[in-house]
């Protein structure tokens, strides 16, 4: 019995074709949504698909294995020559292109510029300390001008301060997060 069982397997395995093989990333091309990757004892497969379907589209998500990670590379109709990269040990980098993102939702808004927004926070900071040092620093001269002279240096401290901050456009509303 035992023979049988060993023979219906080797025609088996002739006959259908591996359906996920483990193979090494060689090399990526992530523009041409491709990579070269080595299976051992097999000859390297040149220009397995990084992603599924490859239709001309940007929007999408594209993740690029690292070069030397370990990837499970599946077969397109049982086809060797038409496969794509199924599951990924290591990732190097992931691209997603869509009109709009949802990060766990919605609640907070959208994400924050944040080299944007420390530019804005500093400038405000020099505003704020602008206005304290004016009034650390501002004395009246003459006790009779009902403070006159004070509210002339306070003034005159704060004409300095020019460049006053913007908070419009910090806000990214199509990638929103919860």
């Amino acid at each position: 019995m035992n023979g049988v069982n060993d023979y219906v397997e080797r025609m088996v395995k002739r006959s259908v074709p591996n359906q996920v093989v483990l193979a090494k990333v060689e090399s990526v091309d992530a523009e041409g949504y491709a990579c070269e990757v080595s299976m051992e004892g097999k000859p390297n497969r040149l220009k397995v698909r990084i992603r599924s379907v490859i239709d001309g589209s940007q929007e999408g998500m594209l993740i690029l294995p690292k070069v030397g990670s370990f990837v499970l590379v599946g077969l397109i109709n049982n086809n060797p020559n038409s496969n794509y990269i199924v599951s990924f040990s290591e990732v190097d980098d992931i691209w997603l292109q869509s009109p709009t993102i949802k990060l766990n939702g919605d609640s907070n808004g959208g994400v924050v510029n944040w080299p944007k927004a420390v530019e804005q926070l500093e400038k405000l900071t020099a505003r704020v300390d602008a206005l304290y040092d004016a009034l650390n620093t501002a004395a009246p001269s003459a006790p009779t001008d009902s403070g006159a002279s004070l509210i002339a240096a306070i003034k005159g401290s704060l004409a300095a301060v020019v460049d006053i901050e913007k908070w419009d456009g910090l806000e990214n509303e199509n990638v929103t997060h919860g």
